[in-house]
């Protein structure tokens, strides 16, 4: 059975994304260059945005992005989104 949702990721999501992270960081082998921490999420957390993929109350990926406003485009607030 399917069970995958799709949500506003919370504080209390921000350790399970760092370990995806590092996970992809040890893949391609620049550990090294991985710079937030689960506490600067949390200083972050106004800024710092991402929906999280849960399946069997398990977070298996996530999307960050960030709002910036661009100023002469017919839509001044874009969303951007980093995978």
């Amino acid at each position: 059975m399917n069970n995958y949702q799709i949500r506003q990721a919370t504080e209390v999501d921000f350790e399970a994304i760092y370990a995806l992270i590092m996970e992809l960081a040890l893949f391609v082998k620049t550990p090294e260059k991985v710079k937030i921490t689960p506490q600067q999420m949390k200083l972050d957390k106004d800024i710092f945005q991402a929906l999280v993929v849960v399946h069997n109350d398990e977070i298996i990926g996530f999307a960050s992005y960030y709002f910036a406003y661009f100023h002469g485009l017919e839509n001044s607030f874009t969303s951007m989104i980093c995978m």
